[in-house]
């Protein structure tokens, strides 16, 4: 009996290592660039108030900053909220985006420029 519970207490952590990796995994997926968004360049927003430079709009992105109670990179967070800003630009015929503020939970939202 006692070299069963031994044996169940591995199983068991076992278990629950491969659900946690799981869960892991499923909550981290990569943003993909849209076609066009590796031309959009990432400007300051002093160059964003140059004369050459129309603000087109804004946009707010998003991605989850933790998977469960894990907190994800922050560089790997900012590089895919770039990402979705850049998408986004796409949109409305950008070709830079300027972050405005810092990153707050996973969020950031960026200005989209037309610059000459």
């Amino acid at each position: 009996m006692i070299g069963s519970r031994l044996l169940s207490i591995p199983t068991l952590a076992g278990c629950v290592l491969l659900a946690a990796a799981a869960l892991l995994a499923s909550g981290c997926k990569h943003v993909e660039p849209a076609p066009g968004a590796s031309e959009v360049r990432v400007i300051s927003a002093d160059e964003a108030n140059r004369p050459s430079c129309r603000r087109l709009g804004e946009t707010l992105v998003e991605v989850p900053a933790k998977v469960g109670f894990v907190s994800r990179g922050k560089d790997k967070v900012a590089a895919e909220l770039e990402t979705m800003a850049r998408n986004s630009a796409v949109g409305l015929e950008g070709n830079a985006v300027a972050p405005v503020g810092e990153v707050e939970e996973g969020k950031r939202e960026y200005g989209i420029y037309r610059c000459h």
